[in-house]
């Protein structure tokens, strides 16, 4: 079994520099063909999606003995979770124009997906060295 601040920290590191460099892409590629947007626009959904991404490892981690059966609800529900304050926080002021484009939904959606990525990853090693 891994150490909890071992992992937690290889974990944390590997999200944030992931998102770091996804971000940086996907600012560029802004900047580059579309300069209407800032990046504020961009920065605040990878933002919420690594704090989110790292609080809800934090707890899996935490409940991975207590509550092994019941793992993947609670992941499922820490998903939900990041769509609840997209739908709530974000998407309002995407759709402040009357729409959200495409391009506004991948300002949520990739960053979204690499933390998905990474905490699917990390919940499958936990649920392979937690003994049922």
């Amino acid at each position: 079994m891994i150490p909890f601040n071992q992992s937690l920290s290889r974990f944390t590191f590997f999200l944030g520099t992931s998102l770091g460099v996804a971000f940086c892409f996907h600012f560029l590629f802004l900047v580059t063909y579309i300069t209407e947007y800032q990046f504020w626009d961009i920065g605040v959904t990878y933002l919420i999606n690594f704090f989110l991404g790292v609080g809800i490892t934090y707890g899996l981690f935490k409940l991975r003995v207590k509550y092994a059966h019941s793992l993947g609800f609670i992941f499922m529900a820490g998903s939900m979770l990041k769509f609840l304050i997209f739908f709530l926080a974000i998407q309002p002021i995407y759709k402040a124009d009357g729409h959200v484009s495409v391009l506004e939904f991948c300002f949520f959606f990739i960053p979204y997906a690499i933390s998905l990525a990474f905490e699917t990853m990390f919940i499958s090693q936990i649920l392979n060295d937690t003994e049922f």
